[in-house]
């Protein structure tokens, strides 16, 4: 692994301490109150993913707005729109608890259960890479009216942290048939942090309908007219448009021919929470106070309706309490590091016959399942593979003769020290 090294740039008249690896550049900025700039920057910095570290002397914050990387991941899997809120608010918590690490250190989570979604996973790393997965089972368990299905699965939650040779894992129970994210991480939370911890997880629709449907009485006469001649336009524009209108159905239904539920256009227009844990000298009566107050707001109509940037919304669940300090402002993007490479390491340890099985079906096809993106193997890599594999084997029988040899010639000399040994007492 290699280590990150930072270094303190100017970008936009604010501070940034810029994080390097040999594959990702994340853009940590400090607490530096920004300067004068233009709206659309400002607009740019308040939709932008980004994830925000705070603290004081009582708590520890992270608040996150994931809302693009949720829709990614949306377009990636082919998600329905209840199942990418799932899949989203799962990545903002992870991506949360991912934020109070370092440098590449790693949190995962997932619930595998016998109802769909059978299983969702997501996992992230402190420098602002988050990706995950969505799967429903081919047959899934129906409720019928003599009896209600309760689910049966597991929240599994993962740290992979420096200094430690295997994750630390735990595991609680999920026996809600409905899933809301924010309760399972909850659940964990109380059944397995040693911190008190409160977690609130928000996802909103984005509205397709119209809002021009209000006509004022004075211009009723003009509207009306109006709406003839859109009608007029319609009817001469339907046989150009049948064939295009037609093609477009058959896609559709390609489409969800595919995929167990149906696929809609529909988007999120926010995905985010927060998260708080307590420090050492927090009372319960000050943490039960702050999740009372947290409770209070949507997080996602004041970053909607009022056009609060997430930080400003810390402040307002905050009581705009001045002790509060942000340490950190990280990008996050949905960002899945799977190349041809990797799977190659990962094929060479399936052995040679199983690698010429591979390549005489011409099976050549890999799916990465984190992001859906198709790796194809050539011909050269499987020769390169299995070259590779052989000459191993080579080197091993080569290593295993040497050493063969080396006993044997051990014991031969112990022999004839033996028969010196007897010769020279008689």
């Amino acid at each position: 692994m290699i280590k990150l090294f930072s270094k303190s740039i100017l970008f936009n008249g604010l501070n940034f301490t810029k994080s390097i690896s040999s594959t990702s550049v994340r853009y940590i900025s400090n607490n530096v109150p920004p300067t004068s700039e233009s709206p659309k920057i400002l607009e740019y910095k308040r939709n932008r993913d980004q994830v925000i570290n705070a603290h004081n002397e009582k708590f520890r914050f992270s608040i996150i707005n994931l809302t693009k990387a949720a829709n990614i991941s949306k377009t990636k899997h082919n998600l329905s729109i209840s199942d990418a809120q799932l899949l989203g608010k799962l990545m903002s918590g992870v991506s949360m608890c991912a934020s109070f690490l370092s440098d590449e250190e790693r949190i995962s989570a997932q619930i595998i259960s016998d109802i769909n979604p059978t299983h969702i996973y997501a996992e992230a790393i402190h420098v602002g890479e988050v990706r995950g997965f969505l799967i429903n089972g081919d047959t899934p368990r129906l409720e019928t009216p003599d009896q209600v299905i309760n689910r049966k699965g597991i929240f599994q939650f993962s740290k992979i942290l420096y200094g430690q040779l295997k994750p630390i894992q735990s595991v609680v129970a999920v026996e809600d048939k409905d899933l809301t994210i924010t309760k399972e991480f909850q659940h964990y939370f109380d059944q397995s942090e040693q911190i008190p911890s409160f977690i609130q997880l928000e996802t909103k629709l984005k509205s397709n309908s119209s809002n021009n449907n209000n006509i004022v009485i004075n211009d009723e006469i003009q509207q009306v007219g109006q709406e003839q001649q859109q009608i007029q336009e319609e009817e001469q524009q339907q046989q150009q448009q049948q064939q295009r209108q037609q093609q477009q159905q058959q896609q559709q239904q390609q489409i969800l021919n595919s995929n167990n539920d149906m696929i809609d256009n529909d988007q999120l227009e926010f995905n985010g929470g927060i998260l708080v844990q307590t420090l050492p000298s927090t009372t319960e009566e000050d943490f039960n106070q702050l999740k009372t107050n947290i409770e209070k707001y949507s997080l996602a109509d004041l970053f909607l309706k009022e056009k609060k940037s997430i930080r400003e919304i810390l402040s307002i669940v905050t009581n705009n309490d001045p002790s509060v300090e942000v340490i950190s402002t990280i990008f996050v993007d949905f960002y899945c590091r799977c190349t041809l490479k990797t799977f190659k390491d990962k094929i060479l340890t399936l052995g040679i016959s199983e690698i010429k099985h591979l390549e005489e079906h011409n099976h050549n096809e890999l799916k990465c399942i984190y992001c859906n993106r198709y790796h194809y193997l050539k011909d050269t890599d499987f020769k390169e593979m299995i070259n590779y594999l052989e000459q191993e084997k080579e080197q091993k029988l080569k290593v295993l003769k040497e050493m063969e040899q080396e006993q044997q010639k051990q014991v031969h000399n112990n022999n004839n020290g033996k028969i010196n040994d007897e010769t020279k007492k008689e």
